[in-house]
């Protein structure tokens, strides 16, 4: 998971290096970095908690308009309650930020199991006619799409992002929680359905089987900030001695003789 999340972190750096490369020696931006660039400004600002509700009010309508039954919910800061709506823009040291952009995001869903399909290419069309979605940084070509991403602009007021996402009705109480938040919630119901041999994610809730090995290892694994720095070090040292001797090599194994030896 550390693994993981290092490699997401490099490859962040490494955008924001080729876009601060293109724009030092006026190399061509891809579409998505100029309109970054066009309304950096706009996306940076907190978005008040009733335009956010106004754009979910707009959205609601066109995909009832499409589809009855469908069921709209804006989610992140907005359904916990915040006055404004948005991630927080952090400056990192050196020159580096790494930031979730202030956005709306917008979870939809239908009553019937099979009628959410196809949904997003006629919503974001019927969107942009009503001149709500102004850039598109996802296009949407097809049924099977599920996610879009863009730009909306409501009644002449600031550029947001916008993510829209499709989900079938048997995933929605999961994508609810985790696109609602916050970050330290759903990583602390993960841990815990880890640590009951389960597996939790915005698809669902699923039984994970571990070998029995696989509990004990893990078992002293969850409770190691319980002990003190010194005891998991000589933990840590005792475990390694059992394998390997100041040398680097394996203890127990018998030394190699040279025939001429």
């Amino acid at each position: 998971m550390q693994q993981k999340k290092t490699k997401t972190k490099n490859k962040t750096k490494n955008k924001k290096k080729r876009c601060d490369f293109a724009v030092q020696y006026g190399e061509p931006l891809s579409k998505n970095q100029r309109v970054g660039l066009q309304f950096v400004e706009e996306f940076k600002q907190r978005i008040p908690r009733s335009e956010v509700e106004e754009v979910e009010k707009i959205v609601r309508a066109a995909a009832q308009e499409l589809r009855p039954g469908t069921i709209v919910t804006a989610t992140g800061s907005y359904r916990r309650g915040k006055e404004t709506c948005g991630g927080m823009f952090a400056t990192r040291k050196h020159r580096y930020f790494l930031i979730a952009p202030t956005d709306i995001d917008l979870l939809i869903t239908h009553e019937n199991s099979e009628m959410h399909h196809g949904i997003l290419l006629p919503l974001v069309r019927k969107l942009e006619q009503m001149q709500l979605l102004t850039h598109h940084l996802v296009v949407v070509k097809d049924a099977s799409q599920h996610k879009y991403m863009g730009v909306c602009q409501l009644n002449g007021l600031s550029h947001r992002r916008i993510d829209i996402l499709v989900v079938p009705i048997k995933e929605w109480p999961f994508a609810l929680i985790h696109f609602t938040g916050n970050d330290y919630l759903n990583r602390s119901m993960r841990w815990l359905a880890h640590f009951k041999d389960m597996h939790l994610s915005e698809k669902g809730l699923f039984a994970v089987r571990r070998l029995a090995s696989f509990k004990r290892k893990n078992k002293k694994n969850y409770f190691a900030e319980s002990h003190t720095k010194q005891e998991r070090t000589t933990q840590r040292r005792h475990t390694c001695s059992q394998h390997q001797d100041r040398g680097g090599r394996i203890r127990g194994a018998r030394p190699q003789i040279s025939p001429s030896g």
